[in-house]
C-alpha cells in the first residue's frame, strides 16, 4: 500500500515541549484534523487565542441537501475535538474545554485551554496511538464476530462522553434497520439535489484536493473515479445503492447506533466527541468502522429508528464495524489551512 499523505505523518518527537503556547497548539492541531466529516468536507476552523484554541464550526462546508441543520457537521466538529483533547493529554496537558462558549455565536464551537500537567491514562495512549490509523473503511468485512468485552468497552467510551451506543442485534430488530437503510437510500438518492451534493465532493484518484472522497475510498479504478460522478447526476441509482447498503447492514459482524440525550447543537457536539473515542477504541482493537446513516438522514425514518430502539434521545449515527484489509487515508487539509 503506498505511504500515506502527509498529514497523516506525524513525528511525535517533534513537538515543542518547550515552545509557546501557539507552537505547541499548533502541533496539537495536526491530530484534530484527522477527524472524520461527512463527505470529507472537513468543516472546521480554528483560531488561537493565548494558551487556547477555539474551534469554529466552517459553514461554507456545509451539506444543505444531506445535512440542513447542520447537525452532521457539529458532530464532526465535535470529532476533531475529541482527538485534539485525547493529543493535548497524550503531551501532558489536561484540556480544559467550554462548549459554546458565545451565546451569540453559534458558529464559535469550543474553546479549549492548555491545562495543568496531566498524567496519561494508559486507555488513552493508546486511543492516541489510533488516531492515525483511523479512516473509514468501505470494504468487505470478515465474518469474524467481535469479542464481546470490546462491545461493552465501545459503550463505556461513549458513556465516558454522555452518549448511548447501541449494538443491534442480529434478527429482526436488524433486518428493521436495514431496511430502513434501504429506504433512507432510495429517499435521497431519488434526490436530484442529493445527488449532485454527493458528486461535487468525489474526487478522482490522481486529484490534488485536500478534501473530498477520492475514488479508492469506495474501492474504484481511476477510470471509475472519474465517470462515477458523472453517471450519479444523471442516473438515479438509489435502489441498487438501497440495496447494498441493506445488506451491508445485515452482513456486518457488528451494527450500531449512537446517540444522547437530547438534539441541540450542544448534544451534536457531545455525540461527536463519543464518536471520537469509540472510534479510536475500536481502531486500537484492529477493529474498521464505515457509517450508514441514511436512516437518521430522512427525518421520518430517524423517528421511527428512534422508537425501535426506545433509548434516551433520537439516534445521531449509525456505522458498521468489522475486521477488514488496512485501506488508504483520504486527504485532510494541512494545519495552516484550518486556522484563521
Amino acid at each position: 500500500m503506498p505511504n500515506p499523505p502527509s498529514a497523516w505523518r506525524i513525528d511525535e518527537s517533534k513537538y515543542p515541549k518547550n515552545g509557546s503556547p501557539a507552537d505547541r497548539l499548533r502541533f496539537l492541531l495536526r491530530y484534530a484534523v484527522l477527524a472524520p466529516s461527512g463527505h470529507n468536507s472537513q468543516p472546521w476552523m480554528f483560531r488561537l487565542s493565548g494558551d487556547a484554541v477555539e474551534l469554529h464550526a466552517d459553514t461554507r462546508r456545509e451539506l444543505p441537501i444531506v445535512d440542513p441543520d447542520n447537525r452532521e457537521l457539529v458532530i464532526s466538529c465535535g470529532a476533531a475535538l475529541s482527538f485534539l483533547r485525547i493529543a493535548m493529554r497524550r503531551f501532558g496537558h489536561e484540556p480544559v474545554t467550554e462548549l459554546l462558549p458565545d451565546s451569540n455565536n453559534a458558529n464559535f464551537l469550543a474553546r479549549i485551554r492548555l491545562g495543568e500537567e496531566a498524567v496519561v491514562p494508559e486507555e488513552d495512549t493508546a486511543l492516541f496511538q489510533a488516531i492515525t490509523k483511523r479512516r473509514t473503511n468501505r470494504q468487505s468485512y470478515d465474518v469474524r464476530p467481535i469479542p464481546f468485552d470490546l462491545y461493552a468497552a465501545l459503550q463505556e467510551a461513549a458513556q465516558t462522553e454522555n452518549a448511548w451506543l447501541h449494538f443491534v442485534p442480529s434478527g429482526r430488530e436488524r433486518e428493521q434497520v436495514g431496511e430502513m437503510t434501504e429506504q433512507g437510500g432510495i429517499a435521497l438518492a431519488s434526490n436530484p439535489k442529493f445527488r449532485r451534493e454527493l458528486a461535487s465532493w468525489i474526487r478522482t484518484n490522481w486529484s490534488r484536493a485536500k478534501d473530498g472522497m477520492p475514488g479508492f475510498t469506495f474501492g474504484w479504478s481511476g477510470s471509475e473515479s472519474l465517470l462515477m460522478p458523472l453517471a450519479m447526476r444523471v442516473v438515479e441509482w438509489g435502489r441498487a445503492q438501497g440495496r447494498a447498503a441493506r445488506d451491508l447492514v445485515n452482513d456486518a459482524p457488528a451494527h450500531c447506533v449512537l446517540g444522547v440525550s437530547g438534539d441541540e447543537p450542544i448534544d451534536w457536539l457531545r455525540t461527536g466527541q463519543a464518536l471520537g473515542r469509540v472510534l479510536l477504541y475500536a481502531r486500537s482493537q484492529d477493529v474498521w468502522a464505515h457509517f450508514l446513516n441514511q436512516p437518521v438522514q430522512v427525518p421520518e425514518l430517524r423517528r421511527r429508528l428512534a422508537e425501535l430502539l426506545g433509548k434516551d434521545g433520537p439516534p445521531q449515527l449509525a456505522f458498521r464495524m468489522g475486521y477488514a484489509l488496512d485501506v488508504r487515508p483520504s486527504p485532510r487539509r494541512p494545519v495552516k489551512d484550518v486556522l484563521t
